[in-house]
């Protein structure tokens, strides 16, 4: 029998008692650390690529909609696009989690990615604000709120709890993956082809991402339609743990705080610290890739010092670096 792991370190989701012994009942059952487990790590970081890192990604197209297509909407109106993609994408867990609880894994995987795609390429067709909310904000978002539960949990109950650190590192890296990969094709494409073959361009690189995804993960999942201790959609057990709420708490201002920058820095780069448009996407590229050794780096910290005391350090670390 597998020891009685923890919550995954690396998920940012908190997890009462219920649910935490639901999952060691997936990993007594499933299995770990084996070909495949790591092979579920691969899958979900393509999902992250492609839901986390679109995501990342949105400066660039903050910094396009202020300068050239929604040139006289507010900033902070269009803002409200990247944010309502990301609110759906979190709080969608709310509701995905339960679904694949039940057993619904691959009908999630496959609806999400259709449904992702198809917010991409609506997007190229969009030419007034609402058409912008509409698929990149609401499509997009629902779509990638459910995928990303069922590919990171499935990563978290194959793995022990020495090994898990490092199988989340594989998996979320593609968080930033995607926050590097997309912003460059933008730019590079988008003043050759215009923004709708851009995006369109985008779509198909999204749809390969997660169909290599599907054919990693699809394999090696059943439905189960029948399955063990499901959690309801509200456990009011949960709101009575004072750590519990305390943590929810702490990640609902951290998530506030943390996707300022990846909006908003490529047009600060430019209006206000003087960047040239070119250099002012890369900088976003950057801000990405350096999240990648500070996610290694939490591999060990993590393991040493425990989640908590870990993310508190960083989000120490991160407040001053802004703040600076």
């Amino acid at each position: 029998m597998a020891s009685s792991p923890k919550p995954p370190p690396e998920s940012l989701q908190a997890t009462p008692p219920s649910i935490s012994q639901h999952r060691q009942q997936n990993v007594a059952e499933e299995g770990y650390e084996g070909l495949d487990a790591w092979l579920q790590a691969l899958g979900a970081c393509l999902v992250y690529t492609a839901t986390w890192g679109l995501l990342s990604a949105y400066g660039s197209y903050q910094k396009y909609y202020e300068t050239t297509l929604l040139s006289s909407t507010p900033s902070t109106t269009i803002a409200w696009v990247g944010t309502l993609q990301g609110v759906i994408l979190i709080l969608g867990g709310v509701v995905t989690g339960p679904i694949f609880d039940r057993g619904y894994i691959r009908e999630l995987l496959i609806i999400g990615t259709i449904i992702t795609v198809l917010g991409v390429m609506m997007l190229s067709l969009a030419r007034e604000y609402y058409h912008i909310l509409l698929a990149q904000g609401v499509c997009v978002g629902i779509g990638s709120a459910m995928l990303y539960v069922p590919s990171i949990s499935l990563v978290a109950s194959r793995f022990q709890q020495r090994r898990r650190p490092l199988a989340m590192f594989i998996a979320t890296s593609g968080t930033a993956i995607g926050g590097i990969i997309y912003p460059i094709i933008f730019s590079r494409l988008q003043p050759k082809l215009g923004f709708p073959w851009t995006t369109r361009v985008l779509g198909f690189v999204t749809l390969g991402e997660l169909i290599l995804a599907m054919a990693i993960i699809l394999p090696s999942t059943t439905s189960r339609k029948t399955p063990h201790n499901v959690r309801s959609l509200l456990d009011p057990s949960a709101f009575r743990d004072p750590a519990f709420m305390a943590f929810c708490a702490a990640l609902f201002l951290m998530w506030i705080a943390y996707w300022v920058p990846f909006f908003l820095l490529p047009t600060f780069a430019q209006f206000k610290a003087g960047a040239g448009s070119n250099l002012a996407f890369y900088v976003l590229v950057i801000y990405n890739a350096a999240t990648i050794p500070g996610r290694y780096l939490a591999v060990p910290l993590s393991n040493r010092f425990g989640a908590a005391l870990t993310m508190c350090g960083f989000a120490l670390v991160s407040s001053v670096l802004l703040f600076g």
